[in-house]
């Protein structure tokens, strides 16, 4: 199932790992065996989310802190875990 959902993350730089990983759990079926590609610039910074579980795909945009949060200490992969995906940002 793929829809043009959109969602923007609500977790604070120095959040626990358990409530960053909730702020990407599926909205359909709210499971958190998630992947998360995060891109964009400083100014417009998302990670589009694939559920592993219902084949959802949504967005979910990031301020700079949760971005740099994201890149520096990444929610950890356990099992069913959710796991991030980084790209370079590209210079144009």
């Amino acid at each position: 199932m793929s829809a043009p959902l959109t969602d923007i993350a609500r977790f604070g730089a120095d959040e626990r790992v358990e409530l960053v990983t909730a702020a990407f759990s599926c909205p359909m079926c709210l499971h958190v065996d998630c992947a998360g590609h995060l891109s964009g610039s400083a100014d417009d910074t998302v990670v589009e989310c694939e559920c592993h579980h219902c084949d959802t795909r949504w967005t979910v945009g990031v301020d700079g802190w949760q971005a740099m949060r994201l890149i520096l200490s990444p929610p950890p992969r356990e099992g069913d875990g959710w796991h991030l995906e980084l790209e370079p940002t590209r210079q144009q």
